[in-house]
């Protein structure tokens, strides 16, 4: 491994905490006057991270060079984003760097809120799961004991086998379901479920609807067109049928229609915006006030997937008590088969 592909592939999470801290400050020494090669050089010598130092060390290198900023940010496509570097490229552009800078630094802080709110509502689902899970465990535990107990004519093989078969099945399904996942076509057809889930559908809907709209107010507020923002805000999205639904509002918007008619065409397709927010930004457009409207939603939307966890959370504390007390059932139900001679 060279020395510039060390530089650009950091782990995922040292990236993101050395992202993170490097925008902030940069933020408020460009907003206090301080020239952005000055403090990259106070950024080198005093690192938020070790493993991020090298990085600031070849931004000003760069920038030494003749490079501007955001063309020195473009050698490390792995650190820092598309929507990351066209959000500085207008900010220089426009005089407003320390504003685009205080922007992706909030847009980082709200990735962090709706990853978390989102596990905390998502737990529920797994103690739902693994409830199901000891329901199934219980039922075929108490056959299996029965069957002991009371011979029947059907129950020939030795239980041992049919348990054995039982879990290789599942084993073998278990990985076919994971490699269909990581395909394209796979994670388009697991986000469709995840939209029809009643738990799930509102943390995830609401987490991706968050993101969409806080990554295009940021970009139009820093002055970058409206069709490459986007297009830009899209890709922050972690749903692929609600990037779908984008790529075909992307379209009308090249072809002359408005931000709010372009989500509306779009919306036709799978209705995942609802009328209000269609509404509002609607309203944004014509008083000339998308980006702040957008912001208005992103910040809505987070308000009520903090609501949906909550709820969900509560679901999950009552599948909880009864993941203990099925779990006591499939224990007694598995102390019985333990001395019954196979």
């Amino acid at each position: 491994m060279s020395a510039q592909e060390h530089i650009v592939s950091p782990r995922p999470r040292l990236r993101a905490r050395g992202l993170d801290a490097f925008t902030r400050r940069l933020a408020v020494a460009v907003q206090y006057g301080g020239p952005v090669a000055d403090a990259l050089d106070a950024l080198a010598a005093d690192p938020v991270h070790k493993r991020f130092a090298p990085i600031v060390a070849d931004l000003r290198r760069q920038m030494a060079a003749g490079a501007s900023f955001s063309e020195a940010l473009q050698h490390h496509p792995k650190v820092f984003s598309a929507l990351y570097v066209r959000a500085v490229a207008a900010g220089e552009k426009r005089g407003a760097l320390a504003e685009a800078l205080r922007l992706l630094h909030e847009h980082m802080m709200q990735a962090k809120r709706l990853r978390a709110k989102r596990r905390r509502g998502m737990w529920s689902l797994g103690a739902v799961v693994i409830a199901v899970a000891l329901v199934v465990a219980a039922i075929v535990s108490r056959i299996y004991v029965t069957a002991l107990l009371y011979p029947t004519p059907w129950f020939k093989e030795p239980a041992k086998e049919h348990a054995l078969v039982f879990f290789c099945g599942a084993a073998i399904a278990a990985l076919a379901v994971w490699g269909v996942k990581s395909s394209r076509f796979g994670a388009y057809v697991f986000d469709c479920v995840r939209l029809v889930l009643p738990i799930v559908r509102p943390l995830h809907l609401n987490a991706a609807i968050a993101r969409f709209s806080h990554a295009l107010g940021l970009l139009l507020s820093c002055g970058v067109p409206a069709t490459e923002s986007l297009e830009l805000a899209s890709a922050e999205t972690a749903s692929p049928v609600l990037r779908g639904q984008l790529a075909l509002a992307a379209d009308h918007l090249a072809g002359g229609a408005s931000i709010s008619e372009s989500l509306a065409a779009g919306n036709e397709s799978s209705r995942l915006f609802k009328r209000p927010f269609l509404w509002v930004v609607s309203a944004g457009d014509e008083g000339a006030t998308t980006p702040r409207a957008l912001m208005a939603l992103a910040a809505a939307h987070e308000q009520e997937l903090s609501r949906k966890a909550w709820l969900a959370g509560a679901y999950g504390l009552v599948a909880l008590v009864y993941l203990v007390w099925q779990g006591y059932g499939v224990v007694v139900g598995a102390g019985i088969a333990a001395v019954v001679p196979w």
